[in-house]
């Protein structure tokens, strides 16, 4: 049995943070993570996702209520929609564009984002 056939359930998370949150980052080279360091008085990315955890919103620029996971060497699947990713596990993940860790894809390495995603999220693997 593969690792990645166990199905996951979402937690969603309220991102109150995320609803107020007004960055101006640039998109990110198509399946290419952007890093940016936070200006003063802006709120990174990673104060948004917390430390130990992936989190994927269903909009670009990190707004609406986010869902992720924690655990490694799982296929969370699947999003309803997801068009920013940040990767705050500690560990590599790999981001798919349908359910069941499977179509396109891309890795994002821990402490980097995808903002806006080159596909709409359906699935993460975490490694």
């Amino acid at each position: 049995m593969s690792m990645f056939n166990a199905r996951r359930v979402l937690l969603p998370l309220a991102g109150a943070a995320a609803a107020v949150l007004a960055l101006a980052m640039p998109a990110a080279a198509k399946g290419s993570p952007a890093t940016e360091t936070p200006q003063k008085g802006e709120i990174s990315v990673a104060t948004l996702c917390p430390s130990g955890w992936f989190c994927v919103w269903p909009q670009a620029n990190f707004q609406g209520q986010w869902v992720g996971g924690k655990s490694r060497h799982t296929c969370y699947t699947p999003f309803s929609s997801g068009h920013s990713v940040s990767n705050q596990l500690g560990v590599r993940i790999r981001v798919y564009s349908k359910t069941g860790c499977t179509g396109s894809y891309f890795d994002l390495a821990t402490g980097h984002y995808s903002n806006p995603t080159p596909f709409n999220v359906r699935s993460v693997a975490t490694y």
